[in-house]
Parts: structure tokens; sequence; C-alpha cells
């Protein structure tokens, strides 16, 4: 089978992990309260250029901080502000809980592999 991922990746494990963190069911609930919200959003126009531009702003915050580089205030309010836009549909704010507790689940991962290559 191709690799499904958009990385090069060769490493096995690393897929095996991917796959497996893929299927997780915090990842299919994530995935059917997308759905949801994508359904309602679709209806609207202005819900939906809300939705690219939290996603987008959220994804650059949170590759900064990977980076190493701090999230300007402006950047925090914009998400917050953007956030309480969307969570006005039940749909909208189950979507993005259900995506923030992803975002946790690969923070946890993240800062396990960190912490393991830290010399002591």
């Amino acid at each position: 089978m191709a690799n499904p991922y958009t990385h090069n990746v060769d490493n096995e494990r690393v897929l095996a992990l991917a796959r497996e963190l893929a299927t997780a069911i915090e990842v299919s609930d994530m995935h059917r309260a997308r759905d949801l919200a994508l359904a309602e959003i679709e209806k609207d126009a202005g819900k939906k250029a809300l939705l690219q531009e939290y996603t987008r702003l959220s994804r650059d915050t949170q590759m900064n901080r990977l980076r190493g580089i701090a999230t300007s205030f402006d950047d925090e309010a914009s998400l917050s502000l953007l956030y309480s836009k969307l969570c006005v549909a039940a749909e909208c704010r189950a979507y993005l809980d259900a995506k923030a507790k992803i975002d946790k689940t690969l923070a946890d991962v993240y800062d396990i592999l960190d912490s393991s290559t830290q010399y002591p």
C-alpha cells in the first residue's frame, strides 16, 4: 500500500503509530463531529469562512509553538474571537472541542518524544 501521508516518511514504525492514532476513538469522534459541523456550515458562507480562518490560524499557531516561536497576543485574541463566533452553533462547538482533544493528544505525543531525546 502506498504511503497515504503527504510527508515522505520511510520509517514503518512512524507510519504504524500514525495509523494507530488515526483509528483512535477520539479521531472517530472528531470526524463524526466534523461531518455534522460541516453540514451545518455549508449552509452559511460566513461560518465557512470563519472556520477556514480559525483552522488556518490555529494550525499556524501550533506550528510556531513547535518551532519555539511565541504566539502573538493578536493571534491569541483572533483565535479566541473566532472560536466564540463559531461556538454559537452547537455542531461547530462539538467539532472544535473534539479537534482540541486530538490536538492535545498530539501535543502529549510530541512532549513524550521530545522528553525522550533530552540529555540528562
